[in-house]
């Protein structure tokens, strides 16, 4: 056992200063019964950092539950490269169960093993909120009697720790009870459950109110759109051609604009390679945590379930949070049904409003440990090779490299007419758009899936905004401007498109409806969202957000006035007949650029001929204008809904993109 000795002298420090801190304001708390034992405890403090050499009582215990030692020895060997404790790997493993370990380490201490711990006697100023798998956790409580008792889930760092102090001051052992380290996480997420949920609905409206998107308008806002509202219809009716002519230009110039971008994208679009995942990793493995908000979600667990125990992550490293609303019986019973692995739990989000996915997000953040954290979707099945790839790139880049987007692939783009569409449309997003305006350092739109993210940078920027549906994109403009860039990764993510119209027209609504309110909560302060991220920067960002919601809105019109053009040519006056010359003639240009820059993309993704897919544009597009129109609705009549999207179990056919997935 003497070859794990250098890892637990390294970490001994840091429990002793933990230690200590608790200790000493058990000594000042005038309840205490410890005034006695001060003397030796002061004497024990400054030996504590020189035991940190695992005694043969730690060999033993595990030969006694029973684990071989070829097993240990392996334990030792992953402890190395992971960072965690040769213990923590036994658990993660499943060779060793908690329970067990726990109780034999309580009764050769002599001291009580207890299996819960009430919340509500948690002293919130001993306590530790932040709880972190595979290192020492403990809490301090008051008992029945009013004593203080330290509840400890003690790691090899630290039980020599223990038996010293309890060899030098037996009486110690009244203040102390050893627990599983479970029972402290859910001593504490009960404690601050009440917390967590108010910071989730509202630290960032709380803080930074002019960047939430719970106020649809602010007054100003509110005060212009009522002007146009009412200005539009009187100069219709004073000066039709010429109010018409002026919207016309504005429309030509940001549709124009928009498909200029991605002309530009098609023409700069290059070769991927995928990152060195190897390169760099010399250092031991940080906790990397897994959030899956779910939803009414009960069809796709087993698929889910398969798809993150695939991840190349160590499991002693891992934690995957499949977070559910605390009311979706059905969700948590098929999670409860499935024996989940080690590192697999489920986070339960009180019942609060708004019922979002960016609220449940916020309130699993603060019930993770990890230093990284990714995002995934309920029908998502992620390269196993993606959280490596993402570490190789955040370790080789500065810190300002806050998120990481991979790529979304569809998997089921023939399964039907709207899926093979979709399929088409991500494509040229994922692999062409996106790499484009990173490579010229705009803001990204994230998607709401896959994105890897700094911890801290996160946290900087209070997380997501509950109360916006499109909380994505409105992170991927935040963080730049709070100082921060994103990125993109090689190794994608397979998920499945909506195949029938009553599910595909609510989830594009929520899209539409999202990026208005994402317009609407960055151009509050424009002259700020400038200064933060450049007028080059700004002009292409204002380029796409007026794109993606007004190119949609106008289409239908635009096809509507043609098409009575057509009816009445003969009819039409030479105004009349330039303006929707100029009409179709900017209609063209824009299929034109979208279909070339998607069909390059589509090559990637698709061994498919895609153009029979590219003249079906107009169609596709004409099923977005209603969805943007009923955007229009939702945002004035409920702005904070989320229209779920329903999910269902994978297409069994060879999914598109899986050539990609197995690089």
């Amino acid at each position: 056992m003497n070859r794990i000795e250098p890892e637990v002298e390294q970490a001994t420090n840091a429990f002793s200063h933990e230690f200590g801190n608790i200790v000493d304001r058990l000594e000042r708390s005038s309840s205490s019964p410890m005034g006695d034992a001060a003397a030796p405890l002061n004497r024990i403090r400054g030996k504590a950092a020189e035991a940190g050499k695992l005694h043969s009582k730690a060999e033993e215990r595990l030969a006694r539950l029973g684990i071989p030692a070829h097993i240990i020895a392996a334990a030792v060997a992953r402890s190395r490269t992971t960072g965690a404790t040769f213990v923590h790997e036994l658990f993660s493993s499943s060779h060793l169960k908690p329970l067990d370990y726990y109780t034999l380490l309580a009764a050769e201490l002599g001291v009580p093993f207890v299996t819960t711990i009430n919340s509500e006697r948690l002293l919130s100023d001993l306590t530790a909120a932040h709880f972190r798998p595979g290192r020492t956790a403990l809490v301090c409580c008051r008992n029945h009697n009013a004593q203080l008792v330290i509840h400890m889930a003690p790691d090899l760092r630290s039980e020599n720790q223990l038996s010293a102090l309890f060899e030098k001051t037996p009486s110690m052992r009244s203040n102390f009870c050893i627990c599983e380290p479970d029972s402290i996480r859910r001593a504490l997420e009960t404690r601050y459950e009440r917390v967590d949920v108010e910071n989730a609905v509202s630290k960032l409206h709380r803080r930074w109110p002019h960047l939430s998107a719970k106020e649809t308008l602010i007054p100003w806002q509110a005060f212009v759109l009522g002007i146009f509202v009412s200005l539009f219809p009187l100069s219709l009716w004073v000066a039709f051609w010429p109010t018409l002519f002026v919207v016309h230009l504005i429309a030509i110039f940001l549709f124009g604009s928009s498909v200029a971008i991605r002309i530009a994208a098609w023409r700069s679009i290059r070769q991927e390679a995928p990152a060195s995942i190897r390169a760099n990793i010399s250092a031991t493995y940080p906790i990397y945590s897994v959030l899956v908000a779910l939803h009414k979600e009960a069809a796709v667990i087993p698929q889910l379930v398969r798809s993150m125990a695939r991840l190349d992550w160590p499991a002693s490293r891992l934690e995957v949070l499949y977070v559910c609303e605390s009311d979706d019986i059905e969700t948590i019973a098929a999670l409860g049904q499935i024996r989940l692995p080690g590192p697999h739990r489920i986070v339960c989000v009180p019942p609060s409003h708004p019922r979002t996915k960016p609220k449940a997000l916020n309130y699993a953040l603060e019930r993770c440990s990890g230093e990284y954290v990714v995002i995934y979707d309920a029908e998502d099945r992620p390269h196993p090779q993606q959280l490596r790839e993402a570490w190789a790139r955040f370790r080789s880049e500065p810190d300002d490299l806050a998120c990481l987007q991979a790529p979304l692939d569809i998997a089921n783009a023939e399964q039907s007419w709207l899926s093979r569409m979709f399929a088409f449309e991500y494509a040229a997003h994922f692999h062409g758009l996106l790499p484009y305006l990173n490579r010229i350092g705009v803001p990204l739109p994230l998607g709401g899936t896959s994105n890897h993210f700094r911890r801290p940078a996160l946290v900087d920027v209070l997380g997501w905004d509950p109360y916006n549906v499109t909380e994505d994109a409105d992170l991927g403009i935040r963080l730049y401007r709070g100082g921060y860039r994103c990125g993109l990764l090689f190794h994608p993510t397979l998920e499945d498109a909506p195949t029938v119209l009553r599910e595909w027209i609510p989830q594009r609504t929520r899209w539409i409806k999202g990026w208005m309110q994402t317009f609407l909560v960055h151009n509050r302060d424009h002259r700020g969202l400038k200064l933060s991220i450049g007028n080059y920067k700004n002009m292409i960002l204002q380029i796409l957000m007026s794109g993606f919601i007004l190119s949609p809105l106008l289409y239908a019109i635009s096809i509507l006035e043609i098409s009575y053009f057509i009816a009445t040519y003969s009819e039409a006056s030479i105004t009349s007949k330039i303006v929707i010359y100029f009409d179709i003639a900017i209609m063209a240009f824009g299929h034109i650029g979208y279909a070339l820059l998607a069909l390059s993309c589509w090559k990637r993704v698709n061994s498919r001929p895609a153009l029979t897919i590219a003249v079906q544009l107009p169609f596709y597009w004409l099923l977005a204008s209603v969805a943007a129109w009923r955007a229009v609705w939702k945002l004035l009549t409920a702005p904070h809904q989320w229209e779920k999207t329903a999910h269902h179990a994978a297409f069994k056919q060879n999914p598109t993109g899986a050539h990609r997935a197995t690089l």
